[in-house]
């Protein structure tokens, strides 16, 4: 049987996770000098509580002694794996796992054992493992889900903004000159994800605008696949995120749109207040709605 790995910065539904027995390989959050396994020592709920009273937390990417223990305890269980790991552009996460992975093949030389570059995270590396989890349940070989896996990488969209810059300031995602300038016009950037970086797609001005914008991104890359599932998640204002989910719903009325609050390690670094959104801007061979 193949087993499906993810990190803690794949934002999937808790129960489509449970649904498809998805593996979880916490990264740490550093707050106060001390490091927190994200979602076994320190809660989604903690972490913004810190952020709203001014402390800078940090992250640290997945242990090695925890990632080999799951990789050896599902291979010696006699089943596959895949894991699909945060983008490697912006973490170590995916090179260490590769390490470990490395050193336990030959202890099980008839295990396949993956890793998968999601070229990004949060529920854009949700929406491959939503589907990895639903070829899983038909009994798609091994190969046939690696394939679509890796397919999807690829076609991953990502659109999103971002209320409070400080800790993508901190965090040298975007440049302290231009975070000025935002600041002070009321101006809120645009962002996407290429080559698995963040990149600045625009800049509009206003929080109405920048959903707009957002919405209007989504449509244009889901417009020939109208009939999916649409991620979406938000750092802590359903308020907002129920204004962008309207807007999705206007332009691509036959989506499915998932909503949930964007984890520990990407709030850390992306602060209170942004979303973000997520689409496949075209159909993969196996596709199959919730």
């Amino acid at each position: 049987m193949t087993k499906i790995i993810i990190d803690s910065t794949c934002d999937i539904p808790e129960e489509l996770r449970e649904r498809f027995s998805i593996f979880v390989l916490p990264l740490s959050v550093i707050l106060d000098k001390k490091a927190y396994r994200d979602g076994v020592d320190i809660q989604l709920d903690d972490v913004y509580e810190a952020l709203r009273g001014g402390k800078t937390p940090g992250t640290a990417q997945i242990s090695w002694e925890e990632t080999e223990k799951l990789f050896a305890s599902v291979a010696g269980a006699g089943d596959d794996f895949i894991y699909l790991a945060f983008s490697a552009a912006m973490s170590g996460t995916c090179h260490l796992a590769e390490m470990v992975r490395d050193e336990l093949r030959p202890q099980y030389p008839d295990r396949r054992m993956e890793i998968v570059d999601s070229k990004g995270g949060s529920m854009g590396t949700g929406l491959i493992a939503i589907q990895l989890g639903l070829m899983n349940e038909r009994g798609v070989f091994f190969d046939e889900m690696l394939s679509e896996c890796q397919w999807m990488t690829s076609h991953v969209k990502y659109a999103f903004t971002l209320s409070d810059l400080k800790c993508a300031l901190r965090g040298g995602r975007l440049m302290k000159t231009f975070g000025n300038i935002v600041s002070a016009l009321n101006i809120r950037p645009v962002l996407d994800v290429k080559n698995g970086m963040l990149h600045l797609d625009r800049i509009v001005r206003g929080t109405k605008q920048s959903l707009s914008a957002l919405a209007d991104a989504i449509a244009n890359y889901a417009g020939g696949f109208d009939q999916q599932i649409i991620g979406m998640t938000h750092a802590d204002d359903p308020t907002m995120a129920a204004t962008l989910k309207k807007l999705l719903l206007e332009r691509l009325p036959k989506c499915t749109v998932l909503c949930q609050r964007i984890g520990s390690v990407l709030g850390v670094h992306l602060g209170i207040g942004g979303v973000g959104v997520y689409c496949l801007d075209s159909r993969p061979a196996l596709y199959r709605p919730l």
